[in-house]
C-alpha cells in the first residue's frame, strides 16, 4: 500500500475586505496581516480584478490597468514578503482615487505562498484573495436594479425551475435579496421561493453582491406541480439596504414542457418544529415519518442552518441532540420516527434560535428522491425585544391597481409575523388614505436579522394618483416594531 502525503500552503490573513468610502482626489492606506506557519515562508502580492459571471461566481483575472484602470490606483510597497515563523508581517499599500471617478471599484489583493523546491509535485497551494471595495461618491450617480426577463425553464430532470434575469446598470457594488410567488390563472397562490444566483445555492446565503454593469440569473426550484397553463409569477427584490423592484409577469406552461410530477415518497406528521423553554431546560421534538410508497426507502436526518453563519443558529447557542438513529430503512407502508432534544443552556442569551431539519429519502438503491425540511424555532426566555428597520416601500403598477411593497428587516431577538398600516398625506399634509400591510400569502414569519416584506394591493379607482408622503406604521399583534416615512409618487 502507497500513502501519499499532501502538504498544504496556508497562512493566516487579516482582513480579508476593506470597504472605503471616498471622494475623487483622495488616498487612503491599508494594511494587512499575514500571520506565519511553523517555518519560513515568502508570500508573492499581486494585484487581480474581479469578473462576476451570470451564476454570481466571480473569475480572478490578472489586473492590468490598461484594461482595469482601477487596478492603477493601488500601489503595493512590495511584490513579496519573507514571513518568519512566530512572526507576523504587514503587507502596505495605498489608494489613489481619481479626479472624475465614480460608483464602486474592486480590486483583489492576491497573496500566494510560494513553493520551496521540497515541496514541489504535491503540495497544495491555498491563495487568499483580499477585497478593496473603492466606493466613491459623486452627484448624479445612483444604484439601480432591472429585471430584464422572467421565465420557467426544466432542469436536466425535466424539473421547473424560476429564472429571473436581473441587470445592474449602475456603477456601483450592492447587495441584493430576492423572493416570487407563483400564481395559477385563477390566482391562487401555487409557491413562494427564495430567489438566488447558482454560487448562493451553493454558499448556502440568501443575500448576495452584484457587480457594476454585471447581469445574474437569479434561480429557484420549484416543488409544486405546473400544469399546462398561464401562471402570474411576482418578483419582490430588495437591493442596495433601502430600494427594491417588484416586477410580474405572465408566463404560460406548455403541455408536456416539464416531467411528469410523482408525488412525494414520505409525509411527515408536523411541519415545524417549535418550542419554548426556559435557561436550563430541554423541549422534545417527535418527527413521524410515513413511507407512502410500496417499496423499501431509506431515511437520513440531519440538521442545518438556515444560511451560512446565521447570528441566530440553533445548532451554535443551544445544544441539539438526535436520539436513536439518523440513519434507517423504512419499510413499504409503514412509519418511522425521529427524535430530536433541544436544551438551553443556562448562560445563554434569551432570545430566538433557529435552523432546519431536512429528512432526506433515498430508494433502496441509494437513489435520492426528495428532501422534507422542516423549520426549527426555540424561544429561550421571556421578554423578548421586537423591533424592525423599515428599508423601502415601493408601489407598483398591474392591470387595474397598486401593488404596494414594503422591505424590512427584523431587528429583534425573536421571529416576527407582522402586518403594518400605510398612511398616505397628499400635499397639504392631510390625511388622504389608509391602505393594511400584510405578509405575503406563504409567508409565516421572518427570523431575526432577516429581511422580509410587506404588501398589498388597491384598485386604482380607491386612490387618486398623485404625490403623496407615506407613513408606515409596522405592527406585532398589538406592538408597534416600526415606523417609518417614504416619497410615494402614483400613477396610472
Amino acid at each position: 500500500m502507497l500513502i501519499f502525503t499532501q502538504p498544504v500552503l496556508a497562512i493566516g490573513v487579516q482582513p480579508m475586505v476593506f470597504d472605503f468610502w471616498g471622494r475623487p482626489g483622495e488616498r487612503y492606506s491599508f494594511e494587512i496581516t499575514i500571520t506565519p506557519e511553523e517555518r519560513q515562508r515568502v508570500i508573492y502580492v499581486s494585484l487581480y480584478q474581479p469578473v462576476q459571471g451570470l451564476d454570481g461566481s466571480l473569475e480572478l483575472v490578472e489586473g492590468n490597468p490598461q484594461d482595469y484602470p482601477p487596478i492603477g490606483w493601488v500601489q503595493l510597497e512590495q511584490e513579496s514578503v519573507t514571513v518568519p515563523p512566530g512572526v507576523s508581517v504587514p503587507v502596505r499599500g495605498t489608494v489613489a482615487i481619481p479626479f472624475g471617478a465614480g460608483g464602486s471599484y474592486n480590486v483583489l489583493v492576491m497573496l500566494e505562498p510560494a513553493v520551496e523546491e521540497e515541496e514541489s509535485g504535491f503540495a497544495i497551494i491555498v491563495r487568499y484573495a483580499v477585497r478593496l471595495t473603492i466606493n466613491v461618491d459623486r452627484p448624479g450617480l445612483r444604484s439601480e436594479l432591472q429585471v430584464l426577463n422572467t421565465e420557467l425553464i426544466p432542469d436536466e430532470e425535466g424539473r421547473p425551475w424560476l429564472q429571473v434575469h436581473v441587470k445592474n446598470p449602475s456603477p456601483f457594488r450592492f447587495e441584493l435579496q430576492g423572493e416570487a410567488t407563483i400564481r395559477d390563472e385563477a390566482r391562487r397562490l401555487v409557491e413562494r421561493v427564495s430567489l438566488r444566483t447558482l454560487s448562493a445555492w451553493e454558499s448556502d446565503h440568501d443575500s448576495f453582491a452584484i457587480y457594476p454593469e454585471t447581469e445574474l440569473l437569479l434561480l429557484a426550484p420549484i416543488s409544486e406541480p405546473l400544469h399546462a397553463g398561464a401562471f402570474h409569477i411576482q418578483n419582490f427584490i430588495s437591493y442596495d439596504t433601502t430600494k427594491q423592484v417588484v416586477k410580474g409577469r405572465e408566463v404560460r406552461v406548455e403541455e408536456g414542457q416539464f416531467a411528469a410530477f410523482e408525488g412525494r415518497s414520505v409525509s411527515i406528521g408536523a411541519d415545524k418544529l417549535e418550542s419554548i423553554v426556559t435557561l436550563g431546560a430541554a423541549a422534545t421534538h417527535v418527527l413521524q415519518i410515513d413511507n407512502r410508497k410500496s417499496e423499501p426507502l431509506q431515511i437520513q436526518i440531519a440538521g442545518a442552518d438556515v444560511e451560512t453563519d446565521y447570528t441566530h443558529s440553533v445548532f451554535e447557542h443551544l445544544e441539539v441532540e438526535f436520539l436513536g438513529e439518523t440513519e434507517f430503512s423504512l419499510d413499504a407502508r409503514r412509519s418511522g420516527r425521529g427524535v430530536l432534544l433541544v436544551r438551553a443552556p443556562r448562560d445563554v442569551d434569551p432570545g430566538g434560535y433557529y435552523g432546519n431539519v431536512n429528512v432526506h429519502v433515498f430508494n433502496e438503491d441509494g437513489e435520492y428522491l426528495e428532501t422534507h425540511t422542516l423549520p426549527l424555532g426555540v424561544l429561550v426566555g421571556k421578554n423578548w425585544i421586537r423591533s424592525t428597520e423599515l428599508r423601502s416601500l415601493v408601489v407598483e403598477n398591474l392591470e387595474d391597481e397598486y401593488l404596494f411593497s414594503l422591505y424590512f428587516l427584523n431587528s429583534g431577538e425573536v421571529h416576527l409575523s407582522p402586518h403594518g398600516t400605510v398612511q398616505l398625506h397628499d400635499e397639504n399634509n392631510e390625511l388622504a388614505y389608509v391602505i393594511d400591510l400584510e405578509m405575503p400569502e406563504g409567508q409565516e414569519s421572518i427570523l431575526p436579522d432577516m429581511g422580509g416584506f410587506l404588501v398589498a394591493t388597491s384598485l386604482y379607482g380607491n386612490i387618486l394618483p398623485g404625490s403623496y408622503t407615506a407613513t408606515v406604521f409596522v405592527f406585532e399583534g398589538q406592538e408597534r416594531v416600526g415606523i417609518g416615512e417614504f416619497p410615494l409618487v402614483l400613477e396610472q
